[in-house]
């Protein structure tokens, strides 16, 4: 919704766009300006005394730079341990600053500065005001405190200062001391020395509040605030409202100063505990390596072996080489064997060793004789008998050289057995040793496998030692880079003296403004004419200013040149332009509902008529409301009930009854009757109009209100025009719909309209003069 549209938001529909809607919007809360005035004297009176007596809030900053890798801070990195990746020095910035706000790092500081006690002074109010060590008449040294006492007593008043003499209480309880001599009380040992105030300090009495670490940790870090730049810098930005702003000073800068020792001291302890940790992990290493060596010395000796592999490889090659033997050796066995078998079948064959010929010549010799004396035998054997001499030496030399052959053969295949025993025991123990082989391999392993490791491992720690160590002796002396160290601007930040008076400026106007919507949207009353020239296509005659209660009444005449005077000049004016008729007009004079203002509007727009020479007379016809005003009421006289109910009163005695008054003839209702409804519709009426025309110009019907009883709409037919009465801030929504319908439906006859009650800004000017 627009603001035009919130301005003119009313009990009517109409154009938000007009910009008279908008003025008349306007001009309505203009007639309060009373009220807003009022309202921003009141809030601004508050406002001022707020500020006068409110405690100023200093605010102290300053600004550090951390370490930040991510963020692309690494002024702290040193050159010579730049690459040891293990000590890079680096913080993510927003845990950072919940390090900074932490409670134990502001008691931490506390400690560090030694403050237990602040001073303040009473205002007006009572209201204790801060007061900051350069603002007191001495300066108050603490020697000494006690911790315990602290929570028991609070308060140290200063009374008084006379020369060399401080006059103070506590708890009520007066007591004295002079500069320069140390003071023992319930809090601690303290003394007061003497300063440039000491002298012209007059604002008395000052106190002397002690607290302990948490309450002094608590009231200061309750106005810390820190926080970083943006989220890709990495610095922080620390802030602290407080009431002591020098305090704050040293504060803050006690406070980063601390951040930086513990960061370093955290770093150096870690540093030491990783030395002291390498040291240890050395020991150790050194210790299991050298028993790890012993016990591989021990294992070669019992194992007989100087390197295993080589060996196995050795005993495997010495296993084969001796299954080839066995073979050679069972070979020959076995051809001696057969030549030893077939010597002593004693059969007459030639004899042949092949392969051992080059292994035993001897032999090889014995069977080459023994072959060639067979041939000689078979030879002779031909030509000779067997009885024959040389036959039976041949035969006998023959024998020899197999018995010389067959002892040899026994002698050698002892000799072969011999030999095959041993190659074969040789051949056992070199296979024993190659199978067993992986089994003293794994054994070796077993006892070598973490040798490489520990080696490996000693030599990095022996590295990250030499590491540590560099990195000890390079540590910088800061965390962080103070790029401002802490300091205050002069002017308090709280009160807030711009924000407060805008703030209230806001207020004081919202608020009337708020009550005067509320209640122009709720109230439902009428408010400005143009919201009725925009729903009604009707004549408006004009309008009638407000009037004090007790003015009511005739108020106009000859003479008079009061605004309301002028207004009824003006309707009188606009209804005979609009009625030019020269007959004689009958005017019904109704409204909604009572209260509206017909009765003091019919009686001066009849005495208007009558000041330009008209005759008027002026009927009242609200039986059911008699007139109770004491001039226009004779109980003696014939009235219109009496009339309109009573046959025996004639025209002619009503017509004599009538009350001259201001130059216009007033006709009274006389007392309610029983049956006022069907006295309207008498036949009675319309005679009597019908005789007041030709008596009188302007017969003015003053009815009773249209929306509550039918009365009015009765005379409807015996009148020329209705002039239909509204009173600003009193006819509601539903009347104006009411009156709407009854024009819709042409229940009146030529209606127009006047609206009373108006307020500066609720119309139109037609141009009144206005005199003061």
């Amino acid at each position: 919704m627009k603001a035009s549209d919130i301005l003119l938001d009313g009990f009517l529909p109409n154009d938000s766009g007009n910009p008279r809607g908008v003025k008349r919007s306007l001009m309505y809360y203009l007639r309060y300006w009373k009220l807003f005035a009022i309202s921003m004297v009141v809030f601004f009176s508050i406002a001022f005394v707020y500020i006068y007596y409110s405690v100023p809030i200093y605010t102290v900053s300053s600004a550090i730079m951390l370490k930040d890798d991510a963020k692309g801070s690494k002024f702290f990195e040193n050159p010579v341990v730049g690459e040891l990746e293990e000590f890079k020095s680096s913080q993510i910035t927003e845990n950072e600053v919940d390090v900074l706000e932490s409670a134990e790092l502001i008691k931490e500081v506390m400690e560090g500065l030694n403050y237990y006690n602040l001073y303040y002074k009473e205002n007006l109010f009572g209201r204790l005001e801060a007061l900051s060590d350069n603002q007191l008449p001495f300066n108050f040294k603490v020697l000494e405190i006690f911790p315990n006492r602290i929570s028991e007593v609070k308060d140290m008043n200063i009374e008084s200062i006379q020369g060399d003499i401080i006059r103070f209480s506590i708890d009520g309880n007066p007591d004295e001391t002079v500069f320069g001599k140390s003071l023992k009380n319930e809090f601690g040992i303290f003394i007061f020395e003497k300063n440039d105030l000491t002298d012209s300090f007059k604002d008395f009495p000052v106190k002397i509040r002690f607290y302990n670490k948490n309450e002094l940790a608590g009231i200061f870090g309750g106005g810390l605030k820190v926080e970083p730049k943006d989220k890709n810098s990495s610095i922080i930005y620390i802030t602290l409202n407080t009431e002591f702003p020098q305090r704050g000073v040293e504060i803050l800068n006690g406070l980063v100063d601390t951040y930086n020792k513990n960061a370093l001291d955290e770093k150096k302890e870690v540093v030491l505990s990783t030395l002291s940790f390498l040291d240890g992990q050395l020991t150790k290493l050194s210790a299991d390596l050298e028993l790890i060596q012993q016990n591989i010395e021990q294992f070669k000796y019992k194992r007989n072996v100087v390197d295993i592999e080589n060996d196995s490889k050795l005993y495997q090659e010495n296993a084969v080489e001796a299954s080839k033997q066995i073979v050679d050796v069972q070979n020959q066995l076995e051809i001696l064997k057969n030549v030893q078998a077939d010597l002593r079948s004693n059969s007459e064959q030639n004899i042949t060793i092949g392969p051992l010929s080059n292994n035993d010549p001897a032999l090889l010799a014995m069977i080459e004789d023994f072959n060639r004396e067979l041939e000689n035998l078979r030879r002779l054997r031909t030509s000779l008998l067997p009885e024959n001499p040389v036959y039976v030496n041949s035969q006998n030399s023959l024998n020899n050289f197999r018995d010389k052959i067959l002892g040899h053969i026994q002698n050698r295949v002892f000799a072969l057995e011999i030999t095959l025993k041993n190659v074969e025991s040789t051949n056992s123990s070199f296979n024993r040793k190659s199978n067993s082989g992986p089994m003293v391999q794994r054994e070796y392993e077993a006892l070598t496998r973490d040798v490489e490791i520990k080696k490996e491992h000693y030599l990095y720690l022996i590295k990250k030692r030499e590491e540590t160590s560099l990195y000890l002796a390079s540590v910088p002396s800061t965390h962080s880079k103070t790029i401002n160290r802490a300091s205050f601007f002069p002017i308090p930040v709280q009160p807030k003296t711009s924000l407060i008076y805008s703030s209230v400026l806001f207020v004081a106007l919202i608020i009337p403004f708020a009550f005067l919507f509320i209640k122009r949207t709720f109230d439902e009353k009428l408010e400005d004419k143009g919201l009725i020239s925009n729903l009604l296509p009707i004549n408006m005659l004009g309008e009638l200013s407000e009037i004090p209660k007790k003015e009511r009444g005739m108020i106009i005449d000859d003479s008079s040149r009061t605004p309301i005077a002028e207004q009824i000049r003006y309707v009188r004016s606009s209804y005979c332009l609009q009625k030019k008729s020269e007959s004689s007009q009958v005017i019904l004079i109704t409204s909604t509902i009572s209260g509206e203002g017909k009765t003091f509007f019919a009686l001066n727009f009849a005495k208007s008529l009558a000041m330009i020479g008209k005759k008027t007379a002026v009927l009242s016809y609200d039986l059911r409301k008699p007139q109770v005003n004491e001039a226009l009421v004779d109980v003696n006289a014939p009235s219109l009930s009496g009339f309109l109910s009573d046959k025996s009163i004639t025209i002619d005695d009503l017509l004599s009854s009538g009350i001259s008054i201001h130059g216009f003839t007033f006709f009274q209702s006389g007392q309610v009757p029983k049956n006022p409804g069907e006295l309207m519709i008498n036949e009675r009426n319309k005679e009597l109009i019908y005789h007041l025309r030709h008596l009188y110009d302007f017969i003015i019907i003053d009815s009773s209100p249209v929306g509550q009883v039918a009365d009015a709409l009765s005379l409807v037919p015996l009148v020329d025009s209705t002039i239909y009465m509204m009173r600003y801030n009193w006819t509601s929504k539903h009347d104006i719909e009411f009156f709407q319908q009854l024009n819709q439906e042409e229940k009146l006859v030529d209606p127009m309209l006047v609206l009373n009650g108006s307020k500066v800004g609720q119309g139109y000017a037609y141009g009144y003069y206005q005199y003061s």
